[in-house]
C-alpha cells in the first residue's frame, strides 16, 4: 500500500492570512492601501512570480509615505510576525504522516517566511504558486505528491484548505479533501486526518 500523505494550504487554514496587513507605527494607511492596491490582476501576477516583492513594494510606496526600501523592509518584516493556528500546527506536528505545504504565495514567502519559521522541520516538501507560476491548486498537490512519493497518486493526498473550491477541485481529481472551518472546526480536522491515516480513500 503507498503511503498517505497530508497536503496542506497555507494562509487561513495554517496561520491567519492577513499578515502583511500590519501598519507601521508611522505609517497608519498602510492597512487601507494594501487593501486597495495589492489586489486582483496586481496580486494574481505576483502570486504567479510575474512580478516581485520589490515591485510591490514600488506601488506601495507610490500610495503611502514611505520609500520603496522602507516599504519592502516593512513587507519583509510582516513575513517574520505570523500568527500561526496552534491547534493546526500541533496536529500537524504530530501527524506520523508525511507532509506537503501547497500554497499561493509569492516570493517573499520562500526567500523570508519559510527559512525564518523553518518549515521544512515539519513539511518535507513546499510548493509555492510563484515558484510554479501557476495558480492551479490541483496541479500544485500533484507537484507535491510527486516530490514526496514519485508513485504517488491523488488518492494518497489529503489536502486540507480553508477553500471549499480548491478542495471540491481536488476530489473531483481523485484526492481526498477536507475544508478548514477555522479554529472552531479543530475536532472534525482531526476526526478527518484520523480518518484518512486510516483509510486513504474515506
Amino acid at each position: 500500500m503507498s503511503s498517505r500523505f497530508l497536503l496542506w494550504d497555507f494562509g487561513d487554514t495554517l496561520v491567519d492570512q492577513e499578515w502583511m496587513l500590519a501598519a507601521p507605527d508611522d505609517v497608519p494607511e498602510w492597512t487601507a492601501c494594501w487593501r486597495d492596491t495589492v489586489r486582483g490582476e496586481l496580486a494574481d501576477s505576483w502570486f504567479r512570480g510575474d512580478v516581485t516583492a520589490a515591485d510591490i513594494a514600488d506601488r506601495m510606496a507610490g500610495v503611502t509615505t514611505m520609500s520603496p526600501a522602507a516599504a519592502l523592509t516593512h513587507m519583509q518584516d510582516c513575513c517574520r510576525h505570523v500568527r500561526f493556528f496552534m491547534g493546526v500546527l500541533d496536529l500537524a506536528q504530530s501527524t506520523e504522516l508525511r507532509q506537503a505545504i501547497v500554497t499561493i504565495n509569492p516570493d517573499l514567502f520562500s526567500q523570508v517566511l519559510a527559512p525564518h519559521f523553518r518549515l521544512e522541520r515539519d513539511f518535507e516538501v513546499v510548493v509555492t504558486s510563484w515558484e510554479e507560476r501557476s495558480l492551479d491548486k490541483v496541479q500544485m498537490c500533484r507537484t507535491a505528491l510527486s516530490r514526496l512519493d514519485p508513485e504517488a497518486g491523488p488518492s494518497d493526498g489529503m489536502l486540507i484548505d480553508n477553500l471549499a473550491d480548491n478542495v471540491a477541485a481536488w476530489q473531483a481529481a481523485g484526492g481526498a479533501g477536507h475544508t478548514f472551518g477555522g479554529q472552531h472546526g479543530l475536532p472534525d480536522l482531526r476526526a478527518a486526518v484520523t480518518a484518512f491515516a486510516a483509510d486513504p480513500h474515506t
